[in-house]
């Protein structure tokens, strides 16, 4: 196994892709056969670690929003009522988007 470390561009028009090929040494190094080649999308998986990063940025700050609010006792009682009627079956009509979204 290699180990290296390289810095990468972070422009995605500069984002490389890692081009590989390995080689097996048969008969002591006399001859080395290639016996497969592949390609891993080195800029693809940085851009799509970033973007997951960032949704799990938001939606934890959302969290800490709302565990914000219900520490001071501002949205604790719609919560709950509001979660009664979802348990009772109760066909709820709420315009609040947010809080349908913090029950789901």
């Amino acid at each position: 196994m290699m180990t290296f470390k390289v810095p990468l561009p972070i422009d995605p028009l500069f984002c490389p892709r890692l081009s590989c090929q390995v080689f097996d040494n048969v008969f002591g190094g006399l001859s080395q056969p290639m016996i497969g080649n592949f390609t891993i999308p080195v800029g693809d998986l940085i851009k799509g670690l970033r973007e997951e990063r960032q949704r799990e940025i938001a939606a934890i700050e959302k969290i800490v929003e709302w565990l914000t609010k219900i520490s001071k006792d501002e949205m604790v009682a719609s919560y709950y009522a509001h979660k009664e009627k979802v348990q009772a079956g109760i066909v709820v009509d709420d315009t609040n988007d947010e809080l349908d979204s913090k029950i789901a």
